[in-house]
């Protein structure tokens, strides 16, 4: 694959990036996904970014992804991530991960569906460059697996699995919850226990982007409730971590959560950072600090010809107002859930060690 950048990059010339709107709103980025091509050689039901967005293959260049790099990553990050579309369909996927660890960043991840290690070069890597190869697995089964991302998708998949941990890479497993495999939790752990992962993280389907077309996919929030729970209480798997979205509690819960100072707005600091925000970076230019809108027009910034600009129209910053001082769950996140619960934010999740 090569480079397929149609926006304007002649602002690399200037060698710097400007984000000065971020900080003057007092957004300080310490958890970067960096969504490096939108370009993917997979279409699953599940896409929350959609296939209009995988189509047009937008990538950063590599003088572009360079520049964000050393920009957000000099005064330190405490997390990286690389993402697409396929990340590892970028073709100076190898470059990026080594200029990355020239800088001080606590976590560095990448995000594949592994079908293809497309040009990722393992012969210039040890594995230790990386923190964790995070890899995308949607069921115990082959026939579960293939019915959400494509016909020979799963063989290949569980051999790529097998090929980074026999390197030393550090592999964990993503798997997206929805109505098709909801049935086969529980085993994909077993399943991935046995490949040799150490830790799943699971999402919740969202009817967002292809999902929207498969209503089959949408999973009940009392149902989610129920699933979360069979997780929680898995054994016989000890070494095992579990990363859990909580999504669907109580109105008394969330209170509780509240009060104790356990959940906060997404927009106050990132999940993974005690001292800044995360942004979610495409190289459409859209600019998310959360995953829950990713694909709407409710980003909240704009990045062009290296400058990032605040959306001043509705946005997440202000769409979703949450306020902790009052746990009053008619202006949170989502408000009740018509089955009566409260909506968290979908990057809330809990850690479970089996």
């Amino acid at each position: 694959m090569k480079e397929k950048v149609t926006h304007n990059t002649s602002w690399v010339e200037k060698g710097f990036v400007d984000d000065s709107e971020l900080r003057n709103r007092g957004l300080i980025v310490k958890d970067l996904m960096f969504y490096i091509t939108q370009g993917c050689g997979l279409r699953c039901t599940t896409c929350y970014v959609g296939n209009s967005w995988l189509s047009t293959g937008e990538t950063y260049s590599k003088a572009e992804a360079d520049l964000v790099l050393k920009h957000f990553a000099s005064p330190g990050l405490d997390r990286l991530t690389f993402l697409g579309g396929e990340p590892t369909l970028h073709p100076n996927i190898t470059d990026l991960i080594l200029y990355a660890n020239e800088f001080d960043i606590k976590e560095k991840r990448i995000t594949t569906n592994a079908v293809t290690l497309g040009n990722l070069d393992l012969r210039r890597l040890k594995g230790d460059e990386v923190d964790q190869v995070s890899i995308s697995l949607d069921g115990a089964t082959k026939e579960t697996h293939e019915k959400i991302r494509g016909k020979g998708t799963f063989d290949k998949t569980v051999e790529n699995v097998k090929r980074l941990i026999q390197r030393g890479f550090p592999v964990s497993m993503n798997f997206t919850v929805n109505g098709v495999n909801k049935h086969e939790t529980v085993d994909a752990v077993r399943l991935f226990s046995e490949l040799g992962a150490k830790e799943v993280n699971f999402h919740l389907v969202t009817m967002i982007g292809n999902a929207e077309k498969h209503p089959e996919l949408a999973v009940e929030p009392s149902e989610w409730v129920r699933i979360r729970k069979e997780l929680e209480s898995i054994s016989g798997m000890p070494g095992m971590t579990l990363r859990i979205p909580l999504m669907f509690i109580t109105a008394e819960e969330y209170r509780d959560l509240i009060i104790g100072k356990n959940y906060h707005p997404f927009q106050r600091l990132s999940y993974h950072s005690e001292t800044g925000q995360r942004i979610v970076l495409y190289p459409n230019g859209k600019v998310y600090m959360s995953c829950d809108l990713t694909g709407t027009d409710y980003n909240f910034a704009t990045f062009r010809d290296g400058i990032f600009k605040l959306n001043t129209g509705i946005n997440e910053l202000t769409f979703f107002e949450q306020n902790p001082d009052n746990p009053d769950v008619s202006g949170d996140l989502l408000a009740l859930d018509r089955q009566g619960f409260v909506r968290l934010s979908i990057s809330y999740k809990e850690r479970v060690e089996l």
